[in-house]
């Protein structure tokens, strides 16, 4: 039976937030010492039979821009998937609002930068920003984790009937891409874009049969 289980690591697990031993740090140091935890978190993922492994590509950070930000998120992930690959597991990056790939093409720009490089795909993050269900579409050939949840341009979260995204058609984007991989149900409750505004429960609970009724 395949095991589906999936390894959450953050950009903050690496220090004590953000920038502190950010993904894609222009220090070599620091990226020494990230590539030495992702090594023993690929070891662990091999022992256990996790597939892949999860991880926010960050922030622009002070002082640089956007297209420096972007080259070294896909150098650092050559570097990850370089320690990967031969254990056969997926590095998956998680793109989001307010960090460093807020957009279909900066990310699919990642991924072209990085082959083999997966996503961690949760439409929301780009529909909040005002990017269209189609817009999106074309990165779930690359998904290796994906998170469902209702969203609406403004809105990080909604209630399932005040949301824009069409899940039957979601989910044939992916069945078109032969995804076999989690869908996992995120209603979030937390002080974070507003994600404090439905009841986790009963909107789980709806999500799950809305996606059970077309798998």
């Amino acid at each position: 039976m395949r095991n589906t289980q999936c390894v959450t690591i953050r950009p903050n697990a690496f220090g004590a937030g953000f920038t502190t031993r950010p993904l894609k740090s222009p220090d070599p140091e620091v990226r020494r010492r990230n590539l030495e935890d992702v090594r023993q978190v690929v070891e662990f993922c091999a022992a256990i039979a996790c597939p892949s492994v999860m991880m926010l590509p960050g922030v622009i950070h002070a002082g640089a821009s956007k297209a420096d930000a972007i080259q070294r998120c896909i150098e650092a992930s050559q570097e990850l998937l370089a320690i990967s690959q031969p254990a056969g597991i997926a590095i998956a990056i998680e793109p989001h609002a307010m960090g460093l790939l807020e957009s279909p093409s900066d990310t699919l720009a990642v991924l072209e930068g990085a082959p083999g490089l997966k996503l961690a795909l949760d439409y929301v993050h780009f529909i909040t920003l005002g990017y269209t269900q189609p817009d999106v579409d074309p990165l779930c050939a690359f998904a290796a984790h994906v998170h469902l949840r209702q969203a609406k341009p403004g809105f990080l979260q909604t209630r399932l009937e005040h949301g824009t995204l069409n899940f039957p058609a979601l989910l044939d984007s992916l069945r078109q891409t032969n995804y076999n991989g989690c869908r996992a149900v995120e209603y979030a409750h937390q002080d974070y874009m507003q994600t404090d505004n439905v009841d986790v429960i009963s909107e789980t609970v709806k999500l799950r049969n809305r996606v059970r009724a077309h798998l």
